[in-house]
């Protein structure tokens, strides 16, 4: 539901995530944050569970399912959208893809959203990079060139797809990469000065800065 709204906030133009906090206020709301998919185990497994065993109607988990899966199709759309907003084609760029574990400090990659954003973004960009401070070059077994953060010169934009707790600590004023479009993926950037941003659950925010 979290996701689904995402979009829906992001075409009419408002921020999913105020609408949430606001919404939660109420003891009947408990709307989550959105992001770049769901990993790990348990919500991308268990509910096939359900929908394999039973002959009832779960027409609702599966279409649950096809939501959470298509948040990394949408990932790379807002890449796709934040270069061609500042004159570039995807296919002539190069993307960094920060974490590829499905959540940050686990070294977990199973049903990683990380791990099928690099997969589509193999077949639409001219080169695909990633860094994770658990895996290092051990990138390169999931389709991403090794890239660490202190040599980005080349690099068009940048995906946050795990929440490191590194990357909310990075200093963004003094990190820069070519056209600075970053496209946030689970919300653990503050918004100030400097960046072309597009966050999810908060597309509004974007051509704002970063600190």
């Amino acid at each position: 539901l979290a996701n689904e709204l995402a979009v829906v906030c992001d075409e009419i133009g408002i921020s999913a995530i105020e609408t949430f906090d606001v919404a939660n206020t109420q003891p009947y709301s408990h709307i989550h944050k959105p992001g770049c998919g769901v990993g790990g185990h348990c919500i991308p497994v268990y509910p096939y569970f359900i929908t394999k065993t039973v002959k009832s109607d779960t027409r609702l988990l599966s279409l649950a399912r096809e939501i959470n899966d298509g948040m990394a199709g949408y990932t790379v759309e807002l890449v796709r959208r934040g270069l061609g907003e500042v004159g570039v084609e995807l296919k002539d760029a190069n993307v960094l893809v920060l974490g590829v574990t499905y959540r940050g400090d686990v070294k977990e990659t199973r049903c990683s959203p990380a791990l099928s954003i690099i997969d589509i973004l193999k077949g639409e960009c001219k080169g695909v990079f990633a860094y994770d401070p658990l895996f290092g070059d051990d990138v390169r077994q999931f389709g991403a060139e090794p890239r660490r953060l202190d040599d980005v010169g080349d690099i068009d934009a940048v995906v946050i797809a795990a929440d490191y707790e590194e990357f909310k600590e990075i200093e963004w004023g003094e990190l820069r990469w070519r056209h600075s479009v970053l496209v946030d993926g689970r919300n653990v950037v503050n918004i100030e000065h400097g960046y072309h941003l597009l966050q999810i659950g908060n597309i509004c925010s974007q051509n704002k800065s970063l600190k």
